[in-house]
């Protein structure tokens, strides 16, 4: 009896209230939420995965049309159309670079260093300034009106630097005069002229010339010559 009696109760206590259905969980559901790592790896797997695909695209997205150099460039030698050529890159925060918008930034100006084919231009590289070669040596003449041409001097000018004679004694009326010596040389600065308009220029001449050229501007018997635009000396 009492056992007939237990087994009345215990599924009296089963029973649901009227309304009321009991859904029993899935096996499966309490296993995942045991299983909390599986579902942090599953996240972070994600997230690697978005980072790389946005870095790719970043990297797509910095490459950019250049210049780089396309055959050797001097130390000071002016840097010619040919001399540069475009190149596709992915740049990097720090890196200098000019772009290929930006070709008449770079050529006309003068190398301030060698430039070599293959490498990125920089601006840094090139300079509108006269740069002094190796071999040359800055003099500096202070010359009179009449021993300079009207049209004034601008630096990079090539010009000679001639010798003139002195007064001519009757002893030396009627003699053959030989052509005066000639150095030829470079424009590098001109200064202001003075109240008496005598004005100070600096030329470039190679260095074995420096001293020839220096002791003839000190005797003022010299004057300078223009010459052509791409004519040679």
């Amino acid at each position: 009896m009492k056992s007939a009696t237990a087994r009345r109760a215990r599924d009296a206590g089963d029973q649901a209230a009227p309304g009321v259905s009991l859904v029993t969980p899935p096996k499966g559901l309490g296993q995942r939420r045991r299983r909390p790592g599986v579902m942090a790896l599953a996240v972070a797997l994600v997230a690697v995965g978005g980072v790389g695909g946005a870095a790719l695209f970043t990297a797509k997205d910095k490459r950019v049309e250049v210049l780089a150099v396309a055959r050797t460039v001097p130390y000071g030698a002016v840097v010619a159309d040919a001399d540069v050529r475009t190149v596709m890159v992915s740049v990097g925060g720090g890196v200098q670079t000019v772009s290929a918008k930006d070709k008449r930034a770079v050529v006309g100006k003068r190398a301030a260093v060698e430039l070599r084919p293959d490498t990125l231009i920089a601006r840094g590289q090139v300079t509108d300034a006269l740069v002094l070669q190796p071999d040359e040596i800055l003099v500096g003449m202070a010359l009179t009106p009449g021993q300079l041409p009207t049209t004034p001097l601008q630096p990079g000018r090539k010009v000679l630097v001639v010798s003139t004679p002195g007064k001519v004694s009757d002893a030396a009326k009627g003699q053959t005069l030989v052509s005066p010596a000639t150095v030829a040389a470079t424009v590098f600065a001109v200064g202001t002229p003075d109240q008496s308009g005598r004005v100070v220029v600096d030329v470039a001449v190679p260095k074995g010339d420096a001293a020839t050229v220096a002791a003839r501007a000190s005797t003022e018997l010299v004057a300078l010559v223009v010459l052509q635009p791409g004519a040679r000396p």
